[in-house]
């Protein structure tokens, strides 16, 4: 499995999935252009724009994207983000990709990485468990998770 910032490659995968409404509750807003700006003009310096979005990748097929955003430098902290294409849930890859991007964290001194899941959304609360993190609050039915290193 590989972790690899957005290439012009990506386009159509990407579009796939931001025009998904499943996926995407603002799927109407993803044009070509904002697409193309966001694989071209956004997420190059994690550290200065706080947020960068990543190809999920296995044996060279696109399966998905994880996300780093609202980065918090006081607290050196981010959020983290994860779809994967539909076909290819339920087959360990979103485990695996959250585990590299700890890795990853920790090489950008990420001390701790929180998810915000849907207190509905079990599958997800699953995987997050299973990847060490722990229910830190709940508010109006949306549960942060934290994962940390300390």
């Amino acid at each position: 499995m590989l972790l690899r910032k957005l290439q012009m490659s990506d386009f159509h995968f990407l579009k796939k999935i931001e025009t998904n409404s499943i996926n995407n509750e603002d799927f109407k807003l993803c044009t070509d252009e904002v697409l193309l700006s966001f694989i071209t003009n956004r997420y190059h310096d994690f550290l200065i724009e706080g947020e960068i979005r990543l190809l999920i990748e296995i044996d060279n097929e696109p399966v998905g994207f994880i996300d780093l955003f609202e980065y918090n430098k006081k607290e050196s902290s981010a959020k983290v983000g994860i779809i994967i294409e539909t076909k290819k849930r339920q087959k360990g890859f979103a485990k695996k990709a959250i585990n590299l991007l700890k890795i990853k964290a920790l090489c950008l001194n990420l001390k701790v990485l929180k998810a915000n899941i849907s207190t509905d959304n079990k599958t997800s609360i699953a995987l997050f468990e299973k990847c060490e993190f722990k229910l830190h609050s709940i508010i109006n039915k949306i549960g942060e998770w934290k994962y940390s290193e300390t």
